[in-house]
């Protein structure tokens, strides 16, 4: 698995420009097939269906948090299914027809399940309660009369600070 801090922020640069000129060839190609006035229209439609679409998923997810705390059931299907939805509606309220349509994607319930079953994976990789067993990792166990600090003003370090 790869660990997001090892990964060169350069990369993720590189990433949002290729997505930045995917999203403009996309439109290119809808304005060319439709027309501009309706490549508009569709764009100004997906923004609001986004907002709409977050603005009731946000409270809708608030009440579920809370309805779930209070019976004292897990939250983590529900919360990954909300945010699908909630990251769905960002998706279309961007401008471009790719992330609307990564947007739609979303919604569709069996993608939502696998995002589910991608991340409840995850959970299980990324627990900071479990360790892998490392062989060259050797513990010393020390009770307090066995360990000493010593003075170090005797150190071979510190003889020429003397001088000075």
């Amino acid at each position: 698995m790869i660990k997001l801090y090892s990964i060169n922020p350069r990369f993720f640069v590189v990433i949002f420009l290729c997505i930045l000129l995917i999203e403009i060839a996309g439109f290119i190609f809808v304005g060319q097939e439709i027309g501009i006035l309706a490549t508009l229209s569709l764009i100004i439609i997906t923004t609001i269906v986004g907002v709409v679409l977050l603005r009731i998923q946000g409270f809708s997810l608030l009440k579920n948090i809370q309805s779930e705390v209070i019976q004292g059931r897990t939250l983590e299907k529900n919360i990954v299914n909300d945010t699908c939805i909630m990251l769905s509606a960002i998706l279309l309220i961007l401008p471009g027809f790719v992330s609307d349509l990564l947007g739609i994607l979303l919604l569709i319930k069996p993608i939502r399940s696998a995002a589910w079953r991608f991340f409840s994976s995850l959970k299980n990789k990324m627990n900071p309660n479990t360790r892998r067993k490392n062989d060259s990792e050797k513990i010393i166990d020390l009770n307090a009369e066995d360990y000493k600090v010593h003075d170090t003003t005797e150190s071979p370090w510190r003889k020429n600070d003397d001088i000075h």
